[in-house]
């Protein structure tokens, strides 16, 4: 036993006994060896009662350990029967030693409520996810139906805008008056050059004199149905050079240059076709021809189908 145990057991030593040790009662006439022995009595008494205090105090100690223990284990007990079932008895240990069941009962309904309401938000956030995941989808669903509604009606505007501008214009497709005996002679065009043969120029001409002269808001719009021509660089055969002649009157090489000159003008916007014989046509407006967007790859002339 250390100091410190001793003076703690001390306290529940009842001063009258430690009094009545510390002076016991004289008796007259008594010998010394009385005397003596009472003391030694005195004295096995206040030890027997410090043991004694001891000895009480850590049981109780012990006591308490072990019931902390319980209510521990009973605690986490009726966490893991809260969390199962919902239902919390409190055990006969618990009740006899006055232990708090309904605290330890309350503290597992909170805990397992606790990971209840994470696990709702846990679930919660999921559910959010996936919807906005479902809403984007939607979204980008919606988007494209709108594109493509949108595509589709500019195409028939398009179309529309074609069919009315078909409708406005009046095609010419030949010499406006008698044709006269005369032969025209025309250099090949400059690469990035154009220009119009003499019959399908003075037509043109002659219809715009007439558009000035009406002035009228029905008055129709000329368009012309020509024939292009196109010139470009032509390798020879076995040699590295090449000879700038019309394209037309090469079949291999050519051809496709002819085809990927006509993808170029569709692009622009000019109302061109391709024969399957690769005869490039298309219908002009003055204003179109006089501002023709050439290739500096290539020289054109423009002309009546009927027009040499």
């Amino acid at each position: 036993m250390r100091g410190k145990d001793l003076l703690e057991c001390m306290e529940y030593i009842d001063d009258a006994l430690v009094e009545e040790a510390l002076e016991p009662p004289v008796f007259p006439r008594r010998t010394n060896n009385i005397v003596r022995w009472g003391m030694a009595a005195a004295c096995v008494v206040v030890f027997g009662v410090s043991a004694a205090a001891f000895w009480f105090h850590r049981n109780i100690g012990e006591e308490h350990i072990e019931n902390a223990g319980n209510n521990t284990a009973s605690s986490a007990a009726m966490d893991t029967v809260a969390g199962d079932g919902g239902t919390v008895q409190g055990t006969p240990e618990n009740i006899e030693t006055g232990n708090d069941t309904t605290g330890g009962a309350q503290t597992g309904i909170t805990s397992d409520n606790e990971g209840a309401v994470g696990s709702n938000a846990a679930t919660g956030k999921e559910e959010n996810v996936m919807q906005d995941a479902v809403e984007d989808t939607n979204s980008d669903r919606d988007n494209a139906a709108a594109v493509a509604e949108l595509k589709e009606e500019f195409l028939t505007e398009a179309a529309a805008e074609e069919e009315m501008k078909q409708r406005a214009c009046t095609v010419i497709s030949s010499y406006y008056g008698e044709r006269e005996d005369a032969i025209y002679c025309y250099a090949l065009p400059e690469k990035g050059k154009f220009f119009c043969y003499h019959d399908l120029q003075e037509t043109m001409e002659y219809y715009a004199e007439q558009e000035l002269a009406s002035r009228a808001a029905d008055s129709p719009i000329y368009a012309y149905d020509v024939v292009i021509t196109i010139y470009g660089d032509i390798p020879k055969e076995g040699s590295k050079d090449t000879v700038y002649e019309d394209l037309a009157e090469h079949s291999s090489t050519g051809s496709e240059q002819i085809e990927q000159e006509y993808r170029r003008l569709s692009e622009l916007g000019y109302a061109v076709r391709l024969s399957e014989d690769f005869q490039l046509t298309g219908t002009f407006t003055k204003v179109e021809l006089d501002t023709f967007q050439a290739s500096p790859e290539y020289g054109y002339t423009f002309r009546f189908a009927d027009e040499h």
